[in-house]
């Protein structure tokens, strides 16, 4: 049973009046060609005080107009239909997105340009005023994406979802460089209208200079702003991949219970003999002795690394710097209408005194610092061998047991990577 009913006040009293249909209840008229949109075709569930109508023809019709609106390039049409869905589908994501976007598309066809020169008067004054409504376009669509994104992931069938995400992708790029170049024809007008009034402008070039550099910060801050609505795009696209990915190996061993089980269990035998291996290793006669002097000599030779300092090198640099500055202002005085006195010759041969003991200083205390630290490691590596050594026979045990953990290892990740590949 097919039963129209009213997209304004929700009644379903419509007469045919005239030619049209008129709903009884609010007056709103209805062509016969928006009356056949509105037919609702399914149940009525009429049980208990709530009346619930099934809307699944409605909404069906509803998303094809919506749909051939957007292919066909109608934004204003296509806005008015997901608008109206959004209210009956507000869990979906394509209402949510088009909705933001075409709002958008709204602003700046009914955004007016920016005004950098206002001649009245036959006075010229700069106006200031950037194109205002790129901002706000930029702002509406940037805030719809989180939004949107929770609801396609949300999605449990893995192509809708990939198509959900396929669209919002081309739709924002598209939205991203027709904004680039709606801001770059914006600077040429602007740019050119400052050109043409130059020479007429209150305040001269300074005051053409600084609505110039303005104009340009402010482009470049749109241009930032686009940026950010696509790395927002796709660190969602990314969380959704994620999500999915986790989804599907959840999935697969929900339905693959006892193979997950038994690599389970696998793993778990697996580290239960590997402890029992690392236990033998820690009763090896001699081998905590052995430890315990490999610790010895690794604080010492932290101690001896940090015997010798760092030289600070900002701070020789700095006088270096400072010491060339002074030469060059002593030099430029000695050379200059004064003529030369003590004062300045004085403070020349300081100045090249302190430069070179800066910079000599610095070549030394690096090479200490680097010699140092060759002949600590030199050092650690001998007392090292020499450890290893006296302590053959245990490094010979402890090598054994390792190689009989190693395959345990590399099993134990086999079942890892298993548990987890992607599906």
């Amino acid at each position: 049973m097919k039963t129209l009913v009213c997209e304004m006040c929700g009644g379903n009293n419509l007469l045919k009046q005239e030619g049209v249909y008129v709903c009884q209840n609010c007056k709103t008229q209805y062509s016969v060609e928006d009356a056949k949109k509105m037919m609702i075709e399914g149940t009525v569930d009429v049980s208990g005080s709530t009346v619930k109508v099934d809307n699944s023809a409605k909404l069906d019709n509803l998303y094809k107009v919506a749909r051939r609106a957007r292919d066909d390039g109608n934004t204003a049409q296509a806005y008015k239909h997901y608008e109206q869905i959004q209210m009956e589908d507000p869990d979906n994501w394509e209402p949510a997105f088009f909705v933001s976007l075409y709002s958008a598309i709204d602003i700046l066809k009914n955004d007016s340009p920016g005004d950098s020169v206002r001649v009245s008067g036959g006075r010229v004054s700069l106006g200031g005023n950037y194109r205002s409504g790129i901002g706000s376009a930029i702002r509406t669509v940037y805030n719809c994406l989180d939004g949107v994104f929770d609801l396609i992931e949300e999605i449990q069938d893995y192509d809708e979802q990939q198509n959900a995400v396929d669209e919002v992708t081309a739709y924002t790029n598209s939205f991203k460089n027709s904004l680039r170049d709606i801001i770059e024809n914006e600077n040429r007008r602007m740019a050119s209208e400052i050109s043409e009034y130059s020479s007429q402008v209150e305040g001269g070039t300074v005051q053409v200079m600084s609505m110039s550099s303005q104009n340009k910060k402010t482009a470049n801050e749109y241009y930032s702003a686009l940026s950010n609505i696509i790395d927002l795009a796709e660190s969602r696209i990314k969380r959704v991949e994620e999500v999915v990915g986790k989804r599907r190996i959840d999935e697969y061993w929900d339905a693959h219970q006892d193979e997950k089980n038994a690599l389970e269990s696998e793993r778990e035998s697996l580290n239960s003999q590997i402890d029992k291996f690392s236990d033998d290793i820690t009763v090896i006669p001699g081998y905590n002795e052995m430890v315990e002097n490999q610790q010895r000599i690794e604080q010492e030779k932290s101690s001896e690394m940090s015997s010798v300092a760092r030289p600070k090198t900002g701070l020789f640099l700095t006088g270096i710097i400072a010491g060339i500055i002074i030469a060059i202002i002593s030099w430029a005085t000695f050379w200059g209408y004064a003529g030369p006195s003590f004062l300045n010759i004085t403070l020349f041969i300081l100045s090249v005194v302190l430069t070179f003991t800066c910079l000599i200083t610095l070549i030394k205390k690096t090479k200490m610092y680097k010699t140092h630290r060759t002949n600590v490691n030199s050092e650690h590596e001998q007392k090292l061998q020499a450890l290893l050594e006296k302590y053959s026979r245990v490094t010979s045990e402890v090598d054994a047991i390792n190689n009989k953990i190693a395959p345990l290892r590399n099993r134990i990740d086999a079942i890892d990577t298993e548990l987890t590949r992607p599906r």
